[in-house]
């Protein structure tokens, strides 16, 4: 961990209802992680994006875990430099989205799709979003914090990839890079219907959607 000058700034909000998954992710990411970091572990608040917000208010890294590293995920080795290299290597590219496995080793997604609502299972394809993603600081600096009109929890992840893209930006998978999500409960409600209704409005028409 290196505080002062951080290649990665990695952010894990979390209710305190799942203490014995965060230790797992905790563990994972200083075991697993090569590159210089800063980690914040954001408790409390049932919205999610404020939870996000407060760690990027702090956020000093060239590269930014957003939307997070939730709480019941599981870094794997080379899942930072693998992801680094991918986006230094590409400069149309402002956020690389992970790849996420499931815990029995099955693939979950490289992100998604807004309209049709679907996962993304290409690793060559580039998504609308990710729900974890790997963003680059001047990325972060011209779209700005998560939208904290998603409460509880859902599409904020979505929310926040639309608006990379219309900010001139894309969006790309880096297969090489894997988490591994353990899908454990939490206990926050999601707020899936207003929250998608309130997402697909504010993009309408804006190229995505």
């Amino acid at each position: 961990m290196d505080k002062n000058n951080p290649t990665l700034t990695i952010i894990v909000p979390t209710n305190g209802s799942r203490e014995d998954q965060l230790k797992v992710c905790i563990k994972s990411i200083k075991k697993h992680t090569k590159l210089p970091y800063e980690l914040f572990i954001e408790r409390g608040g049932d919205c999610v994006s404020w939870a996000i917000n407060n760690g990027l208010r702090k956020a000093k890294g060239e590269y930014i875990t957003i939307p997070n590293i939730a709480d019941d995920i599981e870094v794997t080795e080379g899942w930072d430099t693998e992801m680094v290299d991918y986006l230094r290597a590409r400069k149309k590219i402002g956020a690389g989205v992970h790849a996420v496995y499931n815990a029995d080793g099955s693939l979950e997604s490289y992100g998604g799709f807004v309209s049709p609502e679907r996962l993304n299972l290409d690793p060559y394809d580039y998504p609308d979003y990710g729900g974890y993603m790997l963003v680059k600081r001047e990325v972060f600096e011209k779209v700005g914090f998560m939208d904290e009109n998603f409460k509880p929890i859902y599409s904020e992840d979505a929310d926040y990839g639309l608006r990379i893209w219309e900010a001139g930006y894309k969006i790309g998978v880096c297969p090489e890079s894997k988490l591994i999500h353990h899908h454990a409960r939490e206990g926050r409600k999601q707020g899936k219907q207003e929250n998608r209704d309130y997402l697909l409005a504010k993009h309408k028409g804006k190229g995505r959607i």
